[in-house]
C-alpha cells in the first residue's frame, strides 16, 4: 500500500457530495480507508462509496444526522469494531440557508448551528476516545 495515508482509517462527515466527497476521494487516492457520513442523498452516497472502493480500499458509509449524539457514538463504535479505530476525522458536514439573516427562521438557524458546531463537537468527542488510546490522530474541522 502506498500514499501519504496508507493504512490510515479516515472519517469524513458529510462525505457524499461536494467538498466532503472530494476529501474522501483524495484520502482514498492517498491510500486511506475511508468512512463517511451523509444525511439524505442515498444515490450520492452510493456513488461516492463505489468511487472509494475503486481505489481498492475499505469503505464504510453511515446515514444520519451529525447533530445526533447517538449517531456519532455509533459511527465511532462501528469503526472501532470493523477497523480498530479512527486516525483522521474531517468535520465537514454542514447545511446552509442562503438567505439574509433577517429572513432565516430561528429553527432554521438552530439547524445550521447544530450541524456545523454541535456535529463537529460530537464527532470530535467520539473520535478522540480512539485517538487518545492510540496516542495519535488528526482532526480537521471545516
Amino acid at each position: 500500500m502506498t500514499g501519504k495515508l496508507a493504512g490510515r482509517r479516515c472519517l469524513v462527515t458529510g462525505g457524499s457530495r461536494g467538498l466532503g466527497r472530494a476529501i474522501a476521494l483524495a484520502f482514498a487516492r492517498e491510500g486511506g480507508d475511508v468512512a463517511f457520513t451523509y444525511r439524505a442523498r442515498e444515490d450520492a452516497a452510493r456513488d461516492t462509496e463505489e468511487a472509494i472502493a475503486a481505489f481498492g480500499h475499505r469503505v464504510l458509509t453511515f446515514r444520519g444526522n451529525v447533530a445526533d449524539a447517538a449517531h456519532a457514538r455509533e459511527v465511532a463504535a462501528q469503526m472501532k469494531a470493523d477497523w480498530g479505530g479512527i486516525d483522521v476525522l474531517v468535520n465537514n458536514a454542514g447545511i446552509t440557508e442562503v438567505l439574509p439573516i433577517a429572513m432565516i427562521d430561528e429553527d432554521e438557524w438552530d439547524a445550521v448551528i447544530d450541524s456545523h458546531v454541535k456535529g463537529a463537537y460530537l464527532f470530535s468527542r467520539a473520535a478522540l476516545k480512539s485517538m487518545i488510546r492510540q496516542k495519535s490522530g488528526s482532526i480537521l474541522s471545516i
